[in-house]
């Protein structure tokens, strides 16, 4: 029986920006005023978009 732990993947620079660029437009977010909030939504679908897209370039690597 193997007890050894799963194998990790390795999380590129780009990657861990953009998660934390994410970060930054949920705390956005959570401050933003009403009239700021749809921009905001805006903003974060689209760094959404950028990690999703950064994960599925890293998976065929």
């Amino acid at each position: 029986m193997d007890n050894s732990a799963p194998p990790c993947r390795v999380v590129s620079g780009q990657l861990l920006l953009l998660v934390d660029d994410v970060n930054d437009a949920v705390e956005e977010l959570v401050e933003s005023e009403e009239e700021v909030l749809e921009l905001d939504v805006e903003l974060l679908v689209e760094l959404l978009d950028e990690v999703f897209v950064e994960v599925e370039r890293e998976s065929f690597l």
